[in-house]
This record gives C-alpha cells, sequence and structure tokens, in this order.
C-alpha cells in the first residue's frame, strides 16, 4: 500500500535540514539546519518564523512539552530558545565546551546532551547538573526513567544512571550490535515505552528492542536488508515505526505482532537524502531532507 505525499513547504534552510522536532502543546514543527537557522512551521509546512541560532551546523534539535526549543552545533554551544514565534525571540547559551554537539533528547524536565567525545550532560531548567563518561561518541541519545541510551555506528549501550553527582554514577546494563539512529516509541508498560528500534549493524535493516530490564532488553524481532540504501532516519509512535533512506524512500512498519510488517511505502522524495523523520500519529509523519525542505506524509 502506498504512502501519500500531502505537502511539501515552500521554501526551507539554505542547507540541509539536520533535525526535527514536534511539540503537541502548540502544534508546532521545528527543523535545525546545516545554515545554523531554526525554522518554525505549521502542521501544513508553512512556515511561521526564522531564527538564526548558531553561526556554524545545528547537528541536533529538541523541543519540551511546553515548548522550549533547544539546539546543538559544531560550535560546542547548546542554546534555548524560550518563545519561539515572539517577537523579541533570541537563542540563549545554555552551555559552551569544546566538543561538538550530536544529539539532544528532553524527557520530562531533563535536557540530556551528547557530544562527540562521549560524555553525555545533564541540564535542569537549563543549568548543568551531571555528566557521565561513555565510550564513544553519542549520535544517537535516549533518556528514560534512569537509564540512559547511547549509541554511535556500533553497539546500543543501555546504562542506568544516577545524576545526583556532578559526576555521575553509571551501571552497564546491556550492549545490543547495531548502528545509529534509534528511537524509542509505544504504549507505556510498567513505566517505560515498549520498544527500541534501531538499525542492524549494515544499516540496511531493522530490529526493535523490548525497553525493560525484567525483559533483559532482548531483541523483539528484526529484518536485514529491507532498504536498499543506508537507512538514515527512524521514528515511531503507538505500534508503528517509519524508517527513511538516503534516496528518499519511507515505509512504515507495524510490530504489535511481535514481527515486523511492512504496512505501507512512498517515494517520498525520489534521490534526495532524508536526515530527519518524526511521526505525530499512527497516519502523518513529517519529513527533513537534504534539499532543505519540510515534507508531510500521509499513510
Amino acid at each position: 500500500m502506498p504512502g501519500l505525499l500531502a505537502k511539501t513547504s515552500a521554501s526551507g534552510h539554505g542547507a540541509d535540514i539536520t533535525g526535527l522536532a514536534y511539540c503537541p502543546k502548540n502544534n508546532l514543527l521545528y527543523t535545525s539546519g546545516g545554515d545554523g537557522k531554526v525554522l518554525v512551521w505549521d502542521k501544513e509546512c508553512n512556515l511561521k518564523k526564522e531564527i538564526v541560532a548558531h553561526e556554524g551546523w545545528i547537528y541536533c534539535i529538541a523541543v519540551s512539552n511546553n515548548g522550549k526549543v533547544y539546539t546543538g552545533s559544531n560550535d560546542g554551544t547548546i542554546k534555548m530558545i524560550e518563545n519561539a514565534l515572539g517577537d523579541k525571540c533570541e537563542a540563549v547559551q545554555i552551555c559552551k565546551t569544546m566538543d561538538e554537539i550530536e544529539s539532544l533528547y528532553v524527557h520530562g524536565d531533563t535536557l540530556y546532551s551528547g557530544d562527540d567525545k562521549g560524555v553525555v550532560a545533564f541540564f535542569e531548567n537549563d543549568k548543568f547538573m551531571s555528566r557521565i563518561e561513555t565510550s564513544e561518541e553519542v549520535k544517537g541519545l535516549i533518556a528514560e526513567k534512569g537509564f540512559i541510551y547511547t549509541i554511535r555506528d556500533r553497539d546500543l549501550s543501555i546504562f542506568a544512571a544516577d545524576t545526583s553527582k556532578k559526576v555521575a554514577g553509571l551501571q552497564h546494563r546491556a550492549a545490543i550490535p547495531g548502528s545509529a539512529p534509534i528511537c524509542i516509541f509505544g504504549p507505556v508498560e510498567k513505566e517505560k515505552q515498549k520498544y527500541i528500534g534501531m538499525l542492524m549493524r549494515q544499516a540496511k535493516g531493522l530490529q526493535v528492542i523490548k525497553n525493560h530490564p525484567d525483559e533483559k532488553f532482548a531483541v523483539l524481532c528484526e529484518k536485514d536488508n529491507v532498504h536498499e540504501m543506508l537507512i538514515n532516519a527512524l521514528t515511531g509512535i503507538d505500534h508503528f515505526m517509519f524508517s527513511a533512506d538516503y534516496v528518499g524512500k519511507v515505509k512504515k512498519w507495524s510490530v504489535e505482532s511481535g514481527k515486523l510488517e511492512l504496512i505501507a511505502e512512498l517515494d517520498a522524495c525520489p534521490g534526495v537524502c532524508i536526515n530527519a523523520i518524526k511521526a505525530i500519529d499512527a497516519n502523518t509523519v513529517y519529513i527533513g531532507s537534504s534539499d532543505g525542505l519540510l515534507r508531510k506524509l500521509t499513510f
């Protein structure tokens, strides 16, 4: 069954879209780009605001439940935008390091960042609280209920973390062979979302992990060579996961049966690399790509 390209933005970034976030509270989407800008969009891909946040590339973007936008850049800074549609909005620096910020994640009131040297930092109310040091570059980062998930292009590492001290306590709980990107999705069971989605090591296959220590973070299902080209972006919601690749193809998968079942696919932007993807419900997905445009897809 094919999907549908419902809308393409009339304008966009002057370089690659590098990140994509959505805030359900205000129904706005936020993209970051290699042009150092954050663009704010409505759900029909209409541009609402353009904000210059960094002089260099923005590698990652995250948004809190109340609409605070965070960006991380190759300039080593993390910046925060309080009111992206306000008349006097600006990107305020909350952290400066010597290393490149490659991943951001917001869980509750806590912001997590990961850099190219393997440091994961924790912020409360936009103030630094503590940090942990992992063994490799943090290209993908998720945090949930005392657990930190980090990944580069090798194993997914899962840590139990105590962040009450300046240097956080860390206990390695699992290592799962695979590759970035990763996503967390599914219904909440035992205070944790049910699934972790990630790539297999060759980056053309998908696997889904049971997201709970009681189940030892076991692999629920996997399927190799599901895309002809390398998979570059993942998102999930409910029992569905969406994968996107280097040549503009998006596929929708169901994992409800405990297996990866292909539901639909779409050549959303043929020949164009999809860098970021975000599902806002089980049938609506947005993608950001190397041509700088935002697209809305329906399945």
